[in-house]
């Protein structure tokens, strides 16, 4: 057997702030059930399940009516807010040497922080190309469509960013120029396969450029 040494580290500034952070990924969870909830009430006035957003969706494109109300119980939740909070509270995410640092001390992090990336425009991108074929005149829908556009420009930002000063620049590119054509509705002229799949292929090959992939993580998507 190999002693590894010491499993700890002191913490550094990045630390500290994350941990003193409130928990985003909890409030985005709280306002969504507290959004949810607040639809189910006024649903049941109607008689329609709602167990999800998607349901949401169907609710308002079959009762038009509720649409405003609905909308109004999103502003409310503050729903709508949680990702201008997050850039915030991460501003570090949008500069290359802060991010070129945390590739150095902390490349763990780093991986993280950038393949996130790729899932997360892959998921948004999905959602955000469903919405814009229904959501028509409807202030739910659209609220949730310009989320996933503002969502989308924000990650086509960092790509930016990184690419100004890390390895793997193709694939951060290209997943920039994913999120122009999703943000120019153009996504379709250029892309045969879901945006998911895409930005699931461009993540792989970013982590063999860059020889980041986790730890016992298994090639996928045919790589």
């Amino acid at each position: 057997m190999e002693n590894l040494g010491s499993c700890t580290r002191p913490a550094d500034e990045h630390d500290i702030k994350r941990l003193e952070s409130p928990d985003r990924v909890l409030q985005s969870q709280k306002r969504t059930f507290h959004w949810l909830k607040g639809v189910r009430e006024l649903a049941e006035e109607d008689e329609f399940p709602i167990t999800t957003i998607n349901s949401v969706f169907d609710y308002v494109r079959r009762f038009p009516h509720r649409d405003s109300d609905v909308c109004d119980l999103l502003n409310e939740s503050e729903y709508l807010e949680t990702w201008k909070e997050d850039a915030a509270a991460h501003s570090y995410r949008y500069n290359p040497v802060g991010m070129l640092m945390i590739r150095t001390v902390q490349p763990g992090d780093f991986r993280n922080e950038v393949t996130s990336l790729f899932d997360c425009a892959g998921r948004y991108g999905d959602e955000l190309m469903k919405l814009n074929q229904i959501k028509g005149g409807l202030e739910t829908i659209n609220a949730i469509a310009e989320l996933y556009s503002n969502m989308l420009q924000d990650i086509r930002r960092r790509a930016d960013r990184l690419v100004m000063s890390q390895p793997g620049v193709g694939p951060l590119a290209t997943l920039s120029s994913i999120c122009g054509h999703l943000l120019g509705d153009t996504y379709s002229q250029h892309y045969s396969l879901p945006v998911s799949s895409e930005t699931s292929e461009l993540r792989i090959e970013w982590e063999q450029q860059t020889g980041m992939r986790a730890q016992g993580a298994e090639p996928s998507g045919g790589v």
